[in-house]
């Protein structure tokens, strides 16, 4: 079943069987592209922290003279 964009009557002339199927269907289609975002998402995460921490392992003497003059 083919579905236009923003085409929502077609939802109720479904039963809910069949619209559970065709999500089901729809998600499993979406899975790689959605396990790419996250996997993109966690190896900038990473990336920023890992950073971060080298930024902030270089400086911390600096940074814990500062804070205790």
């Amino acid at each position: 079943m083919e579905w236009g964009i923003g085409n929502f009557a077609c939802l109720y002339a479904i039963s809910f069987g069949d619209w559970w199927t065709e999500l089901l269907v729809w998600s499993r289609s979406l899975q790689p592209a959605i396990e790419e975002l996250i996997r993109a998402i966690v190896e900038t995460i990473d990336q920023l922290l890992t950073g971060f921490s080298n930024l902030l392992g270089r400086h911390l003497q600096s940074l814990i003279t500062l804070a205790s003059f």
